[in-house]
Formats: structure tokens, sequence, C-alpha cells
């Protein structure tokens, strides 16, 4: 059995100025947890599988990646909510139509399937963001820290030309396999 998650993982850029943030709320906020987590966007949050169905699994998202083309995700400012743990701080996602048209058709695509191996919801439940800090956020630290990064200027934007499955190694998320979509960005 393995642990995995399906993401879409931001270019080096951004990637990196999020993993820069990790660290400051690590160090000025004692929130390490994100630091455990590469920067990405939740398609599939964490799930279980079976050694024996990952190879299925892989072969079916390739076969929907045929008919994907790649697509823009715009990024602007940061937002935060209570999770079940903890507060969480994130990079917000701005005109995500063409994320959730791709969303739908994963959605639709996997839930189709004749192995069910894997069940998305809805992307009506869907709500794409990129954390940065969560789990060990206190409430006092994300109120000190919102002082901070509430009118912070952030603004990219980041072609989506693959998007991966993640195997948790008992301590981090790694890529495991990424999944070309053709090119032609739309949006």
């Amino acid at each position: 059995m393995g642990l995995y998650l399906l993401a879409i993982l931001p270019n080096e850029l951004i990637s990196n100025e999020i993993i820069a943030w990790k660290e400051l709320f690590a160090t000025k906020y004692n929130a390490t947890y994100g630091l455990k987590v590469l920067p990405h966007i939740t398609l599939k949050p964490p799930f279980v599988l079976k050694e024996s169905f990952i190879n299925t699994l892989i072969s079916e998202l390739r076969h929907f990646t045929k008919h994907e083309f790649s697509f823009k995700i715009n990024l602007e400012g940061f937002g935060f909510f209570t999770g079940k743990k903890s507060d969480v701080v994130y990079v917000k996602l701005t005109d995500t139509s063409n994320l959730h048209q791709f969303y739908e058709r994963l959605v639709t695509f996997l839930n189709n399937q004749s192995m069910s191996i894997l069940h998305l919801e809805p992307s009506a439940r869907y709500t794409p963001h990129l954390t940065i800090a969560y789990r060990d956020l206190s409430l006092e630290a994300r109120k000190m820290a919102w002082l901070e990064f509430e009118n912070l200027n952030y603004v990219r934007t980041f072609d989506v030309s693959e998007f991966h499955l993640l195997k948790h190694d008992g301590k981090h998320w790694r890529a495991h396999t990424s999944f070309k979509l053709k090119k032609g960005v739309v949006g």
C-alpha cells in the first residue's frame, strides 16, 4: 500500500517563492509542517492505493492526457481559512475557469473508468489554492502573519503543461509520475 496525491506543481520560480514563505513561517511563526510538502495545487487529496493498482492508474491517467491541452493558472494575493487542525494560509488562484474545466473532465474520466480505482469529488467541492502554512499554524501566529501578508502584492501566472502523481516516502511527498498535457495553452 502506498500513500499518493494528484497535484499540479507550479514552475520553479513560483515554487522557490512559496518555499521561501514556508521557511519564513517556520522561523518566524513556528509553523514548520508546510515545509514537508512540495508547493502544489491538489487535484486529489492523499489516498491509499495498493501497489498492484498503481500501473493501471498511471495507464488511465496517460490515456486521459492524450486529449488534454495545457492551460494557464493565475495567482494573486493571499488568503486564509480555519481548517480542521489549524488555520491555513495560502496563495489565491484567480480566474480558475480553465482549472475547473480540466478538473471536471478529470472527475468524469476517472469516475467512469471500469476499474474505479480512484474517485474524485465533483468540482462544486473543489477549491484550488497553493498552501503556505497549515496543521501547526496557531491562531495567534496566523493573526500576526496575516498583518504581513494581507496586503502583500503578489501576482504570477504559469502554464500548466503537466500534472503529477506524488508518493509519500514516510517523511515527504515526492514526484512519482508526471502526466504531460498537449501543447497549445488554453486561456
